[in-house]
């Protein structure tokens, strides 16, 4: 990899002062699309801990994925992250059967780094090392295997909110306190027992809110519940045609019924069974059934907002981004590297027929460095933000009337996403309707 080489940037996260004579890469991006003064992406790769900084001169290529690697609507989580690293290698420093070099190792297991422009990129260990004498491949995986390598003994667990779960499940699996994001609140989740792996329990507790967990690129577990994953607001990041942070190479729409759902089963673990159906969208498309008799919810109320919320986002077709490819300068590579997953981005794109200007939620990434070449593949899914749904029932006989249950108490005549906003309703007077 033909690089130029400067001192590695210093400053959090970047670990520690690199030690005398290393460097870190550079990499000067070649674009027409990206100023001068935007060009230059300063590139460190650290092995081991404490970190040590690999010598900018032996990387040839670094690739990686974060996230997830397609849109399943709001099942959505991010899969297992991983990647490699090319690195120039006659002196065979890094190959694993020699034990008498003195010199960095990327053992297995071993921890690591990447930054771009200081900035955490990728945070992993070394899951496998390939060596033909010259170069040394290494592939690497992110904490996610880590968390799926955690087994469980079935371990008894109270009734408690899907955030105080997730707590518990991390500290059942020894998980850092100073690498966790977790936002408080959620559903609450019935007492039982948790008996897989640490990565599948925190999935399943996902399912159950319908919220967002990730790990972040600086290898801090994240999870959101279903009003903080799901929100809407203003796009964080603008791509393709100007004004936007970073201009496109490549981008493809899509329209498809993979996650398609409009008819609906759920139970709660030890309940009974309740099934909704979208008639509109089975008229449409045809039978598309779901079946869930597992949920960990805590009540039959829990459970109906859940079917509700998740049929609402999944009755139609997706119809919209599927992801797009960029070479972001040094200001765009910072600020897609602290995206969250599934916040809203802006895709815009001009000269191939209608305009496009769409919202999406940023879902995964994959990233590439190359010589002279920083290149960001997006995965999008839909934009289904919580949003303000209007309800109304229309009710004008007496056996209409009588089939509502909780008549002359509380009739839900109007909701608003993820909790009930409910009307008292008086009495219907006595006598004919």
């Amino acid at each position: 990899m033909v690089i130029e080489t400067e001192a590695a940037p210093v400053g959090d996260p970047v670990p520690t002062p690199p030690p005398p004579g290393e460097r870190s890469a550079t990499v000067r991006l070649r674009s027409r699309y990206v100023w001068a003064r935007d060009s230059t992406i300063a590139v460190a790769l650290y092995f081991g801990e404490p970190p040590a900084l690999v010598s900018g001169c032996d990387i040839e290529e670094i690739s990686w994925s974060w996230a997830a690697s397609g849109d399943d609507g709001v099942l959505t989580v991010a899969d297992a992250g991983g990647g490699s690293i090319k690195l120039y290698d006659p002196e065979r420093r890094f190959d694993p059967t020699n034990t008498t070099s003195g010199a960095v190792l990327a053992g297995i297991g071993t921890r690591v780094l990447v930054t771009l422009n200081g900035v955490a990129a990728f945070t992993g260990r070394v899951d496998d090392v390939a060596h033909d004498l010259v170069t040394a491949d290494i592939a690497v995986v992110d904490d996610v295997s880590a968390l799926a390598s955690i087994q469980f003994v079935e371990t008894a667990v109270p009734a408690e909110a899907a955030s105080a779960r997730v707590t518990r499940i991390l500290d059942l699996a020894s998980w850092p306190a100073t690498k966790r994001d977790i936002t408080a609140g959620g559903v609450v989740l019935q007492a039982g027992s948790v008996a897989a792996d640490a990565w599948s329990e925190l999935v399943e507790v996902t399912r159950n809110e319908l919220g967002a967990l990730w790990i972040r690129p600086d290898g801090v577990l994240s999870w959101r519940p279903r009003a903080q994953a799901w929100a809407g607001g203003t796009p964080a990041m603008v791509f393709g045609c100007p004004p936007s942070d970073a201009y496109l190479i490549d981008l493809a729409t899509r329209g498809d019924q993979s996650a398609l759902v409009n008819i609906l089963t759920a139970a709660r673990r030890g309940g009974t069974a309740r099934t909704v159906t979208d008639t509109t969208s089975l008229t449409s498309y045809g039978r598309h059934s779901h079946v869930q008799n597992d949920l960990e919810l805590n009540t039959d109320g829990d459970r109906d907002l859940w079917q509700d919320f998740y049929l609402r986002r999944q009755a139609q077709p997706a119809r919209g981004i599927a992801g797009f490819a960029t070479r972001p300068g040094a200001a765009a590579v910072v600020k897609a590297l602290g995206l969250p997953f599934g916040t809203l981005v802006r895709v815009l794109d001009s000269g191939h027929g209608p305009d496009i200007d769409r919202t999406a939620r940023w879902i995964g990434a994959r990233w590439s460095l190359q010589p002279a070449v920083v290149e960001l593949t997006a995965v999008t899914g839909e934009d289904a933000s919580i949003r303000v749904v209007d309800r109304t029932t229309v009710i004008d006989t007496a056996a209409e009337w009588a089939a509502v249950p909780t008549f002359g108490t509380l009739i839900n005549t109007a909701a608003r996403e993820p909790g009930l906003v409910v009307d008292k309703l008086a009495p219907y007077p006595a006598g004919p309707p």
